[in-house]
């Protein structure tokens, strides 16, 4: 038996990533700001009100969080925490994350319950926003 989320496209494509520094040097000065132990997570309205309504990701990773196995390692699994949960997401936003340590004693289901939270209450704040004149 097929449940509906088997059904649903949940691969990250090529323009669903940001690449460029200005992309990411946009996302760290504003946004609305969800901390966890784990990670940041910063969401805000994309560079480009036109461009082809997706949510993109934005994966950060320095020194503090550990060696080069470490910091792949924590970018792959909040970049499979956002895949796997993307919908929980406002349908045209920009998503940065910045891993913590703290990141690497997560298990992946740890991980997608922060990534829900952090989405649930950008979502709940978005609504604030757009509601303020």
């Amino acid at each position: 038996m097929t449940s509906p989320a088997d059904n649903q496209d949940f691969r990250l494509r090529p323009w669903q990533r940001m690449r460029k520094r200005r992309e990411f040097d946009r996302e760290r000065g504003i946004g609305l700001r969800y901390e966890c132990p784990a990670f940041l997570c910063r969401v805000l309205p994309p560079m480009d009100p036109l461009a082809r309504p997706c949510r993109r990701l934005g994966v950060i990773a320095s020194r503090r969080v550990g060696g080069a196995v470490q910091r792949n390692r924590s970018k792959r699994l909040l970049r499979e925490a956002f895949r796997l949960n993307q919908t929980h997401l406002p349908a045209h936003c920009d998503v940065l994350f910045v891993a913590r340590k703290e990141l690497l004693t997560q298990t992946l289901p740890e991980l997608e319950v922060r990534v829900r939270d952090a989405a649930a209450r950008a979502v709940k704040r978005w609504a604030k926003q757009e509601a303020s004149p």
